[in-house]
């Protein structure tokens, strides 16, 4: 078995990442890219500095999207093949585990706001608040909730 790598455009909100994931003759995790993605020629660019990086003549990629895939076909060492999401959906379990980490490094807001807390639910939250500090000896105690 050769070297493997899966690679797709991943979305945290609307910001598109490059997400590359390398596997070894073994099958075993190598190593992996997670970019912004700009565009396909500097995808590809990733993917030629992978395979330079560990020394791999021809590099297989799956990959579900068919703008990569297409970029894929016209470079030479890169054999690209086209997957079922399924098949490559470990690119989406990698965003999402990194996603609070590349929102707070690539300052992403969320695309729908945060509602703000009703006055009813905030005056309730002050009270219990005040009325747990006082039964907890406001601070005169050790003691933790």
């Amino acid at each position: 078995m050769n070297e493997l790598a899966i690679a797709n455009i991943e979305y945290i909100e609307s910001q598109p990442f490059l997400v590359v994931i390398l596997y070894g003759k073994d099958g075993y995790f190598i190593d992996n890219i997670i970019v912004p993605y700009e565009n396909t020629k500097i995808a590809i660019r990733w993917l030629k500095a992978l395979r330079n990086r560990h020394g791999i003549k021809s590099l297989n990629v799956w990959t579900s999207n068919q703008e990569l895939y297409g970029a894929m076909l016209e470079t030479v060492g890169i054999a690209g093949e086209i997957k079922h999401t399924d098949n490559t959906s470990e690119t989406k379990r990698m965003i999402d585990e990194y996603k609070k980490l590349l929102a707070e490094l690539h300052e992403i807001k969320p695309t729908k706001p945060i509602p703000k807390l009703p006055k009813w639910r905030y005056r309730l939250f002050i009270m219990l608040t005040k009325l747990t500090n006082l039964i907890g000896g406001n601070g005169k105690y050790d003691i933790e909730i």
